[in-house]
């Protein structure tokens, strides 16, 4: 699906993206999260444990997988881009937004920060 975001979004051109819009939804993007990261077989498992410092509600339940230490960093970010509703013609605009703080291992707490 991110190909063919990146397909729209350079088809109907950034430029024609509100700038409004465009910021604000990066105001929407948490500056942290926290993360429980764990191997099983040849796939990462990210658990978003809380948004900004702040514990998930009991009913929130955010947790996505990936075969690349890579491509979870990427799957984190569009899971959050849904979580926080961004449409998904804005989400290229914004690429890899939020990043690991060191590096991924087997099975540890990770933090992602937003960078500018």
């Amino acid at each position: 699906m991110k190909w063919l975001n990146k397909l729209k979004a350079g088809l109907w051109g950034y430029n024609k993206l509100d700038p409004d819009l465009v910021n604000a939804y990066r105001t929407s993007i948490p500056s942290s999260i926290d993360l429980q990261v764990s191997l099983r077989g040849d796939s990462y498992i990210a658990t978003i444990k809380s948004i900004e410092n702040e514990k998930l509600p009991k009913e929130t339940f955010l947790i996505t997988e990936a075969r690349s230490q890579e491509a979870l960093v990427d799957m984190v970010n569009d899971l959050i881009f849904s979580y926080k509703n961004i449409p998904e013609i804005y989400r290229p605009a914004y690429g890899r937004i939020l990043k690991p703080q060191g590096s991924i291992t087997r099975t540890e707490s990770l933090k992602l920060m937003k960078v500018a």
